[in-house]
């Protein structure tokens, strides 16, 4: 029977706490995996929550990665499939190992480690979220599953008009004074230079707003540095043409 070492405290999930098994070392057996009627996972919860749900505490000392996934799984009732041909296909099998520890991490850091850890490279595995389903899988096959998606920014890209307020010229002030009383000048000059200046237009703000997505999330998989990706501006829409995890990054929904 396969042995592992696995020790986690609790999974925090909202504002509630799900207890875990205290773990279990090479020295003990990997107790039988629960059934979905005796898991102790929440159930009901969203994709964005379980990604976000944080484990006090994970170690793992040379886990098979079968096991590793499998524990992600079972602590938050995750509907996970694994491309297993795609993966041994670039060498990483079942049997690929994982040691890491980790203390306070989301569960989506988590998942991200435990596949650097196994294939040896951050960039080689990937997974993403479709209709409820964590699918993992290689960076490849990933990036090659585009969806196109629409996000409205027009609120955004308003012009507020940078209004200059009267400057004070305390020099013309005092001068006047000087003169015995007579007025040498306001003590409020009025100053428009800021109004004079060409604000940029809505298309401009748009454009700006494309190459500043282009140049923070992944900037490799855009269509001007010869990826699939491509993002464009139409009518106060972003439309967007990425794979999912692009989509995470810009604000779109996982599941």
């Amino acid at each position: 029977m396969r042995t592992r070492t696995l020790v986690i405290a609790a999974l925090l999930v909202s504002s509630s706490f799900l207890t875990l098994p205290m773990g279990f070392g090479a020295d003990k057996p990997a107790p039988t995996k629960p059934s979905a009627k005796e898991s102790t996972a929440p159930r009901g919860l969203t994709l964005r929550q379980i990604y976000t749900a944080r484990i006090p505490e994970v170690r793992m000392d040379g886990v098979p990665l079968t096991d590793a996934i499998d524990f992600i799984r079972d602590i938050t009732g995750a509907n996970i499939h694994v491309n297993w041909t795609a993966l041994e296909a670039t060498g990483v099998g079942r049997d690929a190992v994982v040691t890491t520890r980790l203390r306070n991490v989301p569960v989506k850091k988590a998942l991200s480690v435990i596949l650097a850890q196994a294939s040896g490279d951050a960039t080689r595995l990937a997974y993403y979220s479709d209709d409820g389903i964590i699918e993992i899988t290689t960076r490849d096959i990933a990036d090659s599953l585009l969806v196109t998606r629409t996000y409205f920014v027009d609120d955004i890209l308003v012009d507020v008009p940078d209004f200059k307020g009267p400057s004070f010229d305390l020099a013309t002030s005092n001068s006047g004074g000087n003169a015995g009383g007579a007025s040498g000048g306001s003590l409020l000059k009025d100053d428009d230079t800021g109004n004079k200046e060409k604000g940029k237009t809505k298309t401009e703000r748009a454009d700006n707003l494309v190459s500043l997505i282009s140049q923070l999330v992944r900037p490799e998989i855009w269509e001007s540095a010869g990826g699939p990706a491509k993002i464009s501006y139409f009518r106060g829409y972003l439309i967007v043409s990425a794979p999912r995890s692009v989509h995470e990054q810009i604000g779109g929904p996982v599941e």
